[in-house]
């Protein structure tokens, strides 16, 4: 039967156990925070976006600030590449003379309110929203410069829509029901 030894074995590395201890919480530790800190993890039950490839964010809650991120002509510009299709004419009624009916193209349709991108014939860049139950219409354009400096937004009263050119954000400020 082999003999057991103790004295100067054991004693040899005495530090190795605290290490070995300290090595496996500091270990869960991090691996609580990288779990924590993930984007996943991160909930936002009111924000709800939607697929990239729309170009369109969707939120509930504060309206974006005046410091949007500037606008970009070319990609506003493609927005109205593709051509008009009945469905961009949805619940459009009445618009002002200026307005060029053909360029409107609808970006959001919903339970609150629609909101349509387009132009006026003077080239201004417009965005254009009509509440779904008061049918009460607001718009907002701004010219070629302006729209380089700041984009766009427009407020009703139950959202807030901005446009940046490559982006349009829609801001719900109302619930619907």
């Amino acid at each position: 039967m082999p003999e057991l030894v103790e004295g100067p074995l054991r004693r040899r590395f005495p530090w190795l156990r605290p290490a070995i201890v300290g090595l496996a919480i500091g270990a869960v530790v991090a691996g609580g925070l990288v779990w924590t800190l993930q984007p996943a993890a991160v909930s936002a039950p009111d924000a709800v976006p939607t697929p990239a490839s729309t170009g369109m964010t969707y939120f509930l809650g504060d309206p974006p600030t005046s410091s949007d991120v500037p606008g970009d002509l070319a990609a506003a510009e493609l927005w109205f590449a593709d051509e008009q299709t009945d469905d961009d004419l949805v619940g459009v009624g009445d618009l002002r003379p200026e307005f060029d009916r053909s360029s409107l193209r609808m970006v959001h349709d919903g339970a609150l309110a629609r909101v349509w991108l387009a132009r006026q014939f003077d080239g201004k860049l417009c965005v254009y929203t009509t509440e779904t139950e008061s049918q009460s219409t607001v718009g907002s354009c701004v010219d070629s410069v302006e729209f380089e400096r700041r984009g766009i937004s427009v407020t009703s009263n139950v959202l807030t829509a901005s446009w940046n050119g490559s982006q349009v954000r829609v801001v719900l400020t109302q619930r619907a029901e």
